[in-house]
């Protein structure tokens, strides 16, 4: 896939509930007394490539599905060849821990408690995982 310079994947969710909820502003520590660091979406790979210096972000909406994730690797890609190498995204918590998602493994109401930092939902994720 062809990316114009100066684009990123990596966006993050705004909206209710979100690390960057307008007009809130989040400690670690209050993060930490609610769901955790370690299970808090901080930035994750969306479908769509952006201006680095002018973001959009994904919208959060829990009524809504989940935006499109996943551009930078929507499948084998000429420099990842060999086994191992599929379609799917990665995406950061709070706590910087990263993981990496399979496409074929995804599950939307498995990720949707990540994206929020004090819903109280710490979901099993070790079947998405590699």
């Amino acid at each position: 896939m062809e990316v114009p310079s100066g684009h990123t994947f990596y966006q993050v969710f705004t909206g209710k509930g979100t690390l960057f909820e307008c007009g809130r502003k989040l400690t670690l520590g209050e993060i930490d007394k609610k769901d955790g660091t370690a299970n808090t979406i901080l930035v994750i790979e969306a479908g769509e490539a952006v201006p680095w210096s002018n973001p959009a972000d994904l919208v959060h909406d829990a009524g809504l599905p989940v935006p499109p994730l996943g551009g930078a690797f929507p499948g084998r890609t000429r420099w990842a060849q060999g086994p191992g190498r599929v379609a799917g995204f990665n995406f950061c918590f709070a706590d910087c821990s990263t993981r990496f998602i399979r496409r074929s493994r995804y599950n939307e109401e498995l990720l949707r408690p990540l994206i929020t930092w004090n819903d109280g939902q710490m979901p099993d994720l070790s079947d998405m995982l590699d």
